[in-house]
């Protein structure tokens, strides 16, 4: 008999950080570092729920709601976003429509809608997640193997795109993990200005520099990684480490150094970084609807990755307000910036 838990003060942190770890599809999305990580933040809540079977965990859920701002503005703006979730133990799927329907309990009243964003195969759930209310959507990423020896990957790597790294090399850009105050710093500034660019919330720095503080074992958390040409910070890319993955995360650079391919250089060098640090695979967090052009896709597919469509689950709890979500979003934006 399957049990749900709502309470993490309910569940032992040992046995949900283990569960997660010796899931094979297992990832820092679900640890509850990354929901601890939320706790205390002004535009973020965290969720989880847990399935319970003779007091062990057989399947979990963690999401994170996401407000803009507080009153109706937040209310507005208001969605809770799964990554890499629900985990379920092998052979206990069918516990997953429970899981479902304590989570849209728990939920329906805090936010507009919620979204799966899948990093691993979920056929044997797609069912549950249908009859729980869900809609499924194809979504693509792509996944580069880094157990693959240095020239197998650079082969796999778009002619254009290679040039372009060689270029960068050639200009003298090199690239490193970020250390020190000042750096770190510098990084976040680079991100944030593409963000108010593209008119996208971005969160706070400190909620960056608490991942951290978060996660303690060696090449696990977040890595600040930044392309320097002639000791100038130009381009950086944030990655999160968990287990044998790494996840891109936030990336950007200045406009005005793009001749020196900053943005061309920098997944190289962490593929590079990873494969020295016995990761095995890099996700690249997402690469659009496969019916919509996406530049991002584009940018993304010159690397070489194996294409997956994973796609994402979504239901709407509050439907009618949506519609009014989706123009209100849109003013947010042209007041935010």
């Amino acid at each position: 008999m399957y049990k749900i838990i709502t309470d993490v003060n309910n569940i032992e942190k040992k046995q949900w950080k283990d569960f997660v770890y010796e899931h094979p599809d297992g990832n820092i999305f679900q640890t509850p570092e990354f929901y601890e990580l939320h706790l205390h933040q002004t535009k973020y809540e965290p969720v989880a729920l847990f399935v319970i079977e003779q007091n062990k965990i057989v399947g979990l859920i963690v999401a994170t709601i996401q407000k803009e701002n507080t009153g109706l503005p937040g209310i507005m703006s208001s969605r809770a976003i799964i990554w890499g979730g629900p985990l379920i133990s092998q052979g206990k799927e069918n516990s997953v429509g429970l899981l479902l329907s304590a989570y849209n309990k728990s939920v329906k009243s805090k936010v507009l809608f919620s979204q799966v964003r899948n990093l691993f195969n979920t056929d044997k759930l797609k069912n549950y997640f249908i009859e729980s209310g869900f809609s499924f959507k194809e979504h693509l990423n792509f996944l580069i193997d880094l157990k693959m020896d240095e020239s197998g990957l650079w082969e796999k790597v778009n002619s254009k795109r290679r040039n372009e790294i060689r270029r960068a090399e050639k200009e003298g850009v090199i690239v490193k993990e970020l250390d020190g105050e000042k750096e770190i710093s510098d990084s976040y500034d680079i991100i944030r200005r593409v963000y108010s660019r593209v008119k996208l919330p971005l969160p706070e720095f400190d909620y960056f520099r608490k991942i951290n503080e978060m996660f303690k074992e060696k090449n696990e958390g977040l890595k600040y990684m930044g392309a320097f040409y002639e000791n100038k910070l130009i381009g950086v890319m944030f990655v999160l480490c968990f287990k044998d993955r790494i996840y891109d995360w936030y990336a950007g650079s200045y406009k005005e150094f793009y001749n020196k391919y900053p943005n061309d250089i920098l997944p190289w060098k962490i593929f590079l970084w990873g494969k020295e640090n016995n990761f095995g695979i890099f996700d690249f967090g997402g690469a659009g609807s496969p019916d919509v052009e996406y530049s991002v896709r584009d940018y993304k597919k010159k690397f070489g990755g194996a294409t997956v469509n994973f796609g994402r689950y979504q239901i709407n709890h509050k439907p009618l307000l949506m519609t009014f979500a989706f123009f209100g979003f849109k003013l947010w934006r042209f007041i935010k910036y």
